[in-house]
């Protein structure tokens, strides 16, 4: 899990360095705002998307 939490670290410091219309920076904040489904599919990677 620490490996977890350095990228929950490490793209919320890139997220406040980049432009919010920056392709990064929109791919980063898809990532944070569902960030309980991206642990979860890492906890248990045959769950299907939730969309």
């Amino acid at each position: 899990m620490r490996t977890i939490q350095a990228l929950a670290t490490w793209t919320r410091e890139k997220r406040g360095i980049r432009s919010r219309h920056d392709a990064v920076a929109k791919a980063i904040a898809y990532l944070l705002n569902d960030w309980a489904g991206f642990t979860i599919f890492l906890a248990d990677g045959r769950l299907g998307s939730r969309r």
